[in-house]
């Protein structure tokens, strides 16, 4: 009964992803309330799944869990520090930034440049999801069908994809490709801003690839990429 659910958490046990490890703990937990629901009082099977995976004791695994999370997320803080630091050098005085969709390393990108002194405008459309951020940087909303109006006055368009393929294809939603191809007929330079460790699974039903000659760069921990 118990052989083919170590060998499922053998496989899981090899794979260093901390979302994996976290389902792991949950899996192990499940396994523990289920076996003595069926078998009260009977704590050995326990002994054998450790066994199994090569594991001590939860408090162990508990131990290894809290580790990866710290170096997950001290990994996480630097990359959204070096994106806000990039994105910030692409703001000069006097631009106006457009932009559609306020993510979280979007908006530290527009925050720094605040910071660092920086005069800028930000544009948006009145569909856009990008709100005031703490007061401190105006934000000017245009109806939906005078974004082509908008983009004639702005610099820079900086937005979120929504994922990138491994074979480097750029996928959006259908509001930011239209926004692009705009952006694009109308000199503007669009830079998308992209951070592995924000990203959360998504389906790429209702998103468009975008045309790599409508995009300026990607801005991501690495470095920005150019088409």
């Amino acid at each position: 009964m118990i052989e083919k659910f170590l060998s499922e958490l053998k496989k899981l046990a090899e794979d260093k992803n901390i979302n994996t490890s976290v389902f792991l703990l949950h899996k192990i937990n499940s396994a523990k309330k289920n076996h003595l629901q069926r078998n009260p009082g009977d704590e050995s099977v326990m002994g054998e799944i450790m066994a199994g995976i090569k594991i001590k004791n939860l408090g162990e695994m508990k131990q290894e869990l809290a580790k990866k999370a710290d170096q997950y997320n001290e990994t996480k803080k630097l990359s959204e520090q070096k994106i806000a630091e990039m994105a910030a050098d692409k703001i000069r005085n006097g631009s106006v930034v457009f932009a559609y969709e306020g993510s979280k390393n979007l908006v530290n990108g527009l925050m720094l440049a605040k910071a660092k002194g920086r005069k800028f405008s930000v544009h948006t459309a009145e569909s856009g999801k990008i709100q005031p951020i703490a007061g401190s940087i105006k934000i000017k909303k245009f109806k939906d069908l005078m974004i082509n109006e908008a983009l004639k006055d702005a610099d820079i368009f900086l937005f979120e994809p929504e994922e990138i393929t491994k074979d480097g294809k750029i996928f959006v939603s259908s509001q930011v490709s239209a926004i692009l191809d705009s952006a694009a007929k109308n000199k503007v330079a669009s830079y998308g801003i992209y951070n592995k460790f924000s990203r959360k699974e998504k389906t790429k039903e209702n998103l468009q690839e975008a045309g790599a000659e409508n995009i300026s760069g990607i801005i991501t921990e690495s470095g920005i990429l150019r088409r």
